[in-house]
């Protein structure tokens, strides 16, 4: 048996290949090259230009090319927008790690513990509680109830440092004399 082909084989396979070419030709002329019209199978084709397509295309590891930049919230986007988007999302990335790291070095709203000196500007502190504690701040109407009782006691002083210098001035007589009319001595 002969690997080639005789003349005879030769041309009845070349005129097998011209009729099925023919039988192509006329089928796809009488759909007027639209395979979405064919018998039995209207809608199941999408015609190469536009057409509305539902269901899920399966690429099986194929690339789709030609895609121009995507406009609408629906439409796919190109590898050179998500490139963009991906780029700027490292960006944004980075950013919140020097906010996170900057927030680190704050004291929270809400409590924690200080290190370091406060320079207050010239700023004043509200809202600050009674001091319970003896590392706590004092606020100002506890300063001036301390104030308050500092000048009475004072004052209180000041007038019983006259009365001890004319105590002392006076004799052991004297002395016997004032502390037997004191209620204490009774």
């Amino acid at each position: 048996m002969s690997k080639f082909l005789d003349k005879t084989g030769l041309d009845k396979l070349i005129d097998l290949v011209k009729a099925k070419f023919t039988e192509v030709k006329s089928t796809t002329d009488s759909l007027g090259g639209r395979l979405d019209t064919v018998e039995g199978h209207e809608g199941d084709y999408l015609p190469k230009a536009g057409g509305t397509m539902s269901g899920n295309i399966t690429m099986d590891g194929n690339t789709v090319t030609g895609l121009k930049d995507a406009v609408d919230d629906t439409d796919a986007v190109t590898k050179k927008q998500l490139d963009a988007v991906a780029a700027t999302a490292g960006d944004a990335d980075s950013k919140v790690d020097e906010l996170t790291s900057k927030l680190d070095e704050k004291l929270s709203l809400t409590g924690g513990t200080m290190s370091g000196e406060i320079n207050m500007g010239n700023n004043q502190i509200s809202g600050l509680a009674n001091a319970t504690g003896l590392t706590d701040a004092v606020n100002k109407a506890q300063l001036d109830a301390v104030n308050d009782v500092a000048s009475k006691a004072l004052t209180a002083a000041e007038a019983a440092s006259g009365e001890v210098e004319a105590i002392t001035n006076i004799g052991d007589t004297e002395i016997r004399a004032i502390w037997a009319n004191t209620p204490a001595a009774e």
